[in-house]
C-alpha cells in the first residue's frame, strides 16, 4: 500500500498502491498502481530506490539501495541497508549491515551486527 516513486525496485512481493513505479520486477497483487513500469509484488514501499530483494516491507519510506530486507516494518530513511532482518522502526539507519532483530533504533550509524539492541546503546 501507498508505494511511492519506487525506482528499479527488484522483485518487491505485494505492493499496493505503486505510484510512479520504474523497472519493478515480479510486483503481484498491486492496487491502484500509477504511471508503474513492469511493477510486480512491491507492498507499502515509499520512494525506494534500487531496492533488491525486499520481502515483505512494510511502510519503507526513503529506503536507499537495500539488500535483502526481511520483514522491515517502518524503515524511515534507511540508506544502504544490507541483510536487514526483522528490523521494528529503524529511523535514520546509515549503512547498518547484519543488523538482526533489532527495535527502535533511532540515528544508527554504520551499525554492524547488531543483534536485539534494545535502545540501550551497548
Amino acid at each position: 500500500m501507498n508505494c511511492v516513486k519506487s525506482v528499479n525496485s527488484v522483485n518487491n512481493v505485494n505492493s499496493v498502491n505503486t505510484v510512479n513505479s520504474v523497472n519493478t520486477v515480479n510486483s503481484v497483487n498491486s492496487v491502484k498502481t500509477v504511471n508503474s513500469v513492469n511493477s510486480v509484488n512491491s507492498v507499502n514501499c515509499v520512494k525506494s530506490v534500487n531496492s533488491v530483494n525486499n520481502v515483505n516491507s512494510v511502510n519503507t519510506v526513503n529506503s536507499v539501495n537495500s539488500v535483502n530486507s526481511v520483514n522491515s516494518v517502518n524503515t524511515v530513511n534507511s540508506v544502504n541497508s544490507v541483510n536487514t532482518v526483522n528490523t521494528v522502526n529503524t529511523v535514520t539507519s546509515v549503512n547498518s549491515v547484519n543488523s538482526v532483530n533489532s527495535v527502535n533504533s533511532v540515528n544508527s550509524v554504520n551499525t554492524q551486527r547488531s543483534v536485539k539492541h534494545v535502545c540501550n546503546g551497548v
